[in-house]
């Protein structure tokens, strides 16, 4: 029996690298250890951890051997971004540097895109092949990871993938785990958010962070702010600066697309919100307070063109955590719908670009539509404690800040109705101070591929 494959049985029974070790559901091995000898077990824990770290940077290093051997040869590089949600489909303009080169042949590994608990294999398959068409509908290249009839997940080897790129640190099933990739490929994670604020404990300290080849962010500054974070050996050189793909739509739209005649205001949700059951690592959400109001001043106000983008977890988390009913989802949903317009897509670099303001509590769209240009209404939890990250702080001081309902109607009558913008200037200012981070990020992720093959 092979070495690799002993490590591959030992990771999938006694550890799974995605979980602490606080948790009783990471395996029954680490439970008994936990419970009956804690000190020892955390050593072990740590240990077993640090093996298996080491034996994935090892396969990097032999991935690297092959891969640079495939590209001196002429071979195209077989490039899979695993995606969900088309929502979460923040890679666009990486694909599109990718297949504009002709040693690169990128493709999209669908995973599962809806919840599955408690529902019927039909329905979930259904919504699965819906995803895939509408991803074959952006004219992309597509293959299933995920087989919705069976609940279960494809070994990503079987599509002999040279790169694969992960949105998400989570919810990652084990068969589809960097750790399991690193025998046959190389690993790179570009979050779909834009990991603008100081939570260090999800930007680069989750467990499943430390098995990645590679991980992008915006500049060198956040590169050296999560390396001293780490404080971890196997993690040096792994942060790369090379901006953030969403970025790359928001800009290019702000300079080609011209803003449209008609008002068009944005009310984009977090899911973070306040709520006894909604166990959240940071609560950016103001939905328990601004929900509702925000809705009654759309009812109010008909000369808008209202268009409700909340975040794709939002409809499940209020019906999973009793905030909400599913019909009282519903219903607010739908009205939203007899307003305006709901989107849940992705694709909404041009909607961005032809807004004339935005309300928000989501932490990725303060940058993502800081970048336009365009007014932005920041509804501020109580509970947000988290500090812009430094790139950014400039900018997020040009937004008008909102904590209460009082502020809420003065800022809505000065932006919205008067639709003043007193603070423009200070905002064109903040953006010409970050052009660094708005050059195209897809093109240089490309190009720092290249570069490393061709070493």
């Amino acid at each position: 029996m092979s070495n690799g494959l002993l490590h591959r049985i030992w990771g999938r029974f006694f550890i799974n690298p995605n979980k602490p070790l606080q948790s009783p559901l990471s395996n029954p091995i680490d439970w008994i250890l936990l419970k009956f000898f804690p000190i020892w077990s955390k050593k072990f824990h740590n240990w077993q951890m640090d093996r298996m770290v080491a034996r994935t940077m090892a396969n990097y290093s032999r991935q690297l051997v092959r891969i640079r051997a495939k590209f001196r040869q002429g071979k195209k590089i077989r490039v899979m971004f695993i995606a969900c949600q088309p929502a979460k489909w923040k890679l666009a303009s990486v694909y599109a540097a990718l297949s504009a080169d002709p040693h690169f042949e990128p493709y999209i590994g669908v995973s599962c895109a809806t919840p599955t608990e408690g529902r019927l294999p039909r329905e979930i398959a259904a919504d699965q092949e819906k995803v895939i068409e509408w991803y074959k509908a952006q004219n992309y290249s597509c293959v299933s990871v995920y087989n919705s009839l069976r609940d279960s997940y494809s070994n990503l080897r079987q599509f002999a993938p040279d790169i694969v790129f992960y949105p998400e640190s989570w919810y990652t099933h084990w068969k589809h785990h960097p750790y399991q990739v690193s025998f046959k490929a190389l690993t790179c994670y570009v979050p779909y958010f834009t990991p603008n604020y100081q939570n260090l404990e999800i930007d680069c300290r989750l467990p499943i962070q430390r098995f990645y080849w590679r991980q992008v962010e915006f500049d060198e500054e956040t590169c050296q702010i999560f390396s001293k974070a780490v404080q971890d050996r196997t993690m040096a050189g792994k942060f790369i600066a090379l901006g953030h793909p969403a970025l790359d739509g928001m800009s290019f739209a702000a300079n080609e697309t011209k803003q449209a005649d008609q008002f068009t205001v944005i009310y984009a949700p977090h899911f973070t919100f306040n709520h006894p059951n909604n166990n959240c690592t940071m609560h950016l959400s103001t939905f328990t307070e601004f929900g509702h109001p925000i809705l009654e001043y759309a009812r109010k106000h008909p000369e808008f063109t209202w268009v409700f983008k909340p975040h794709p977890s939002l409809y499940l988390r209020l019906v999973e955590t009793g905030a909400m009913t599913q019909k009282e989802a519903d219903d607010y949903y739908g009205e939203w719908a007899r307003i305006g317009k709901v989107m849940d897509s992705g694709d909404y670099a041009g909607l961005f670009a032809n807004s004339s303001a935005m309300i928000t509590d989501c932490g990725s769209f303060l940058t993502e539509y800081g970048i336009t240009g365009h007014p932005l209404i920041h509804l501020i939890s109580p509970k947000n404690k988290y500090r812009p990250a430094p790139t950014f702080a400039r900018l997020y001081d040009t937004y008008y800040q909102v904590r209460d309902l009082d502020e809420m109607r003065h800022i809505f009558h000065v932006v919205l109705e008067k639709r003043s913008d007193p603070k423009r200037c200070n905002r064109i200012g903040a953006l010409a101070g970050i052009t660094g981070v708005l050059q195209n990020s897809g093109e240089r992720i490309a190009g720092y591929l290249s570069r490393e093959l061709m070493k």
